[in-house]
């Protein structure tokens, strides 16, 4: 299925790349050749790649580290490498939801907004999306933090996956949570400084995080054994953002976060609500944990969304006002 899902990802921008660029004759296609040549193209192309692939060596980098570290069973216990593991992919799914489906969208955008000098809007897409972003991932974030054994019980719990396998995921899994918002807030700076023409920048403080993710994760490794990888990884993400933040301010100037602020408080409140909410539900309810977790995933949405018209989040009637225009 990886394999079939990668030769898809490739032939379908193929495609699309064949019919608006290179869908020419051989003296067109010559000429298109030395018109890249002539301006450069190829050159600025490798300039900005060479930082990109070394980010992509700091992420692995950063993969091998946590491997090294969990190994080590007579500190952070029997089981970690594969509680890490497991783990590190729950935290991916709504990483790969939210964040993944904003930044590579946004991003076109931004490039659009800062090659016609239009800074204004820059700043509103930026707050926009860093809205988007805590609109969805605080919220789940909560839910992961106050039952983190519950998420983990319903998706792996069967065959060899037994109780101690639960704990010491769950553990890695709760402290992974708290770096969930970083995450992906860290994905759409990244974006954007992409789009600045900047590749440098996030290559830097991917180097620093790393560094910073190897030192915490070592000294939490030692109290909360797998947990303080997962802690280490949290807050070198957290480091991450604010390095890039501060960096992409000094770039654009003064990003306007009054209204994100708000907005911002509004979700923690309601977030920690149900997460609260999910914690007590996932105790009173005794029936089968499939049913369990459906039922306190609904009601935590039905009551974020009530309380969230109540408190007039935005995002809720941005979500109200596409669905009347799509009818």
């Amino acid at each position: 299925c990886v394999i079939f899902a990668g030769i898809l990802e490739v032939i379908f921008p193929y495609i699309s790349l064949k019919k608006e660029l290179f869908n020419l004759n051989i003296r067109g296609s010559i000429k298109k050749i030395k018109e890249i040549i002539s301006d450069n193209i190829i050159l600025k192309m490798v300039k900005l790649f060479i930082p990109r692939i070394w980010s992509s060596i700091i992420y692995h980098l950063s993969v091998f580290l946590d491997t090294i570290l969990a190994s080590l069973t007579g500190i952070v216990g029997k089981g970690a490498l594969a509680g890490v593991y497991y783990a590190n992919r729950v935290t991916q799914l709504p990483f790969a939801l939210i964040a993944l489906a904003i930044a590579p969208v946004v991003i076109v955008d931004f490039s659009i907004y800062y090659k016609e000098k239009n800074l204004d809007d820059f700043k509103k897409l930026l707050v926009f999306s860093f809205e988007n972003i805590m609109f969805f991932i605080i919220p789940i974030a909560s839910i992961f933090l106050f039952i983190p054994e519950a998420v983990i019980d319903v998706i792996f719990r069967r065959g060899e996956f037994d109780l101690y396998s639960l704990k010491i995921t769950s553990s890695i899994f709760f402290f992974y949570s708290f770096g969930l918002f970083f995450f992906c807030a860290v994905k759409l700076l990244v974006s954007c400084f992409y789009s600045l023409k900047d590749t440098i920048t996030p290559a830097k403080t991917a180097t620093l995080s790393l560094i910073v993710n190897g030192i915490l994760s070592i000294i939490f490794m030692f109290p909360l054994k797998a947990g303080g990888l997962a802690l280490g990884t949290s807050i070198s993400a957290a480091f991450n953002f604010f390095l890039l933040y501060f960096a992409l301010k000094r770039k654009i100037g003064n990003i306007p976060l009054e209204d994100l602020k708000r907005e911002f408080l509004k979700i923690i409140f309601l977030s920690i609500i149900i997460g609260v909410l999910s914690k007590i539900l996932w105790t009173l309810f005794y029936f089968n944990r499939y049913l369990k977790i459906l039922i306190v995933l609904s009601l935590d949405s039905f009551v974020f969304v009530i309380l969230g018209y109540i408190l007039k989040l935005r995002q809720l009637n941005y979500l109200k006002e596409c669905f009347l225009k799509k009818k």
